[in-house]
């Protein structure tokens, strides 16, 4: 049985048009030899916070630039720009004013 290390990071940085949101990073290592795949995925979500609840923040959700692999796809070298919380929240305020 293989085992999976899931590195999170959450932050509450970001607010869009009065709505508080909490931003989750996850990151995985991804290996896959026939796929020829090796190196680092990463998935942002973001979820917005009101009464106590959290509900999904599907402009997040649907922005493509937030999940991707830092590694080798296929033989390409593929690099995601947002690592951590500073490159994410300069992202989220550039992007979702």
């Amino acid at each position: 049985m293989r085992s999976m290390v899931v590195n999170l990071m959450w932050k509450h940085f970001f607010t869009k048009t009065n709505n508080k949101n909490v931003i989750v990073l996850i990151s995985w290592e991804q290996r896959h030899s026939a796929e020829k795949i090796n190196g680092t995925a990463y998935h942002v979500y973001g979820y917005n916070y009101s009464l106590n609840n959290l509900s999904i923040n599907p402009s997040i959700k649907k922005d493509q630039n937030l999940n991707g692999l830092n590694g080798e796809f296929n033989g390409e070298e593929l690099h995601f720009k947002y690592k951590n919380a500073a490159e994410i929240k300069t992202y989220l305020q550039s992007h979702y004013k």
